[in-house]
């Protein structure tokens, strides 16, 4: 169910923190990209978590303003934990944020996305911006496989050309738009398949 995404996303991350404090050696590096991975799969989870929870009327801005901002003074403290790993004491800073991930699973479970972390620990944060730029980015997808057409069209392409340059461009816009997560777009891109 959507609306426990952000624990379900909450708890791979802790177990991903869990693995890399286990890890060791040259095992290290590639554990702490992967903590580094999944937290960005938390945040986009924390700025859903509003709309997933379905607590709050669409019409009502001024409460979808403030759990915003919430989200995002979340995301900020949990960035500045991760900032943490590149320290003296990265374990230390795993075990900081597993606690801050379990506490955002905790709240989250009971429904509570207008605290997920207490002001206690995001008051320090308050006025750092953060934004969730992923409809930007699915937009300009869209407008680039959108624009891909266009010129097949103009062009004249034949069939299977044009379809092969349309489904390159989408992919390749994805990647990079994306990154690592551009297979989140093969949902849209069977949509404009089909039609």
């Amino acid at each position: 169910m959507r609306q426990h995404q952000l624990v379900a996303e909450c708890a791979a991350a802790v177990e991903v923190a869990a693995a890399a404090a286990q890890a060791c050696g040259s095992d290290r590096p590639g554990a702490i990209h992967r903590v580094s991975m999944s937290l960005q799969t938390v945040e986009r989870a924390i700025f859903r978590a509003r709309r997933a929870h379905r607590t709050v009327a669409r019409r009502r801005r001024s409460r979808h303003a403030a759990l915003r901002r919430h989200a995002e003074t979340v995301v900020a403290t949990l960035r500045a934990a991760e900032k943490e790993l590149d320290g003296t004491n990265p374990n230390r800073a795993l075990e900081a944020l597993a606690g801050l991930l379990l506490r955002i699973a905790g709240s989250s479970a009971a429904s509570r996305t207008g605290v997920l972390l207490p002001d206690s620990l995001t008051g320090p944060y308050e006025h750092i911006r953060v934004r969730d730029f992923e409809l930007l980015r699915t937009a300009g997808v869209v407008l680039m496989v959108l624009a891909a057409a266009a010129a097949v069209v103009v062009l004249d392409v034949p069939d299977i050309a044009a379809v092969t340059i349309i489904m390159g461009v989408g992919v390749l816009s994805a990647l990079a738009l994306f990154g690592v997560a551009w297979t989140k777009m093969l949902a849209l891109f069977e949509l404009m398949k089909s039609g």
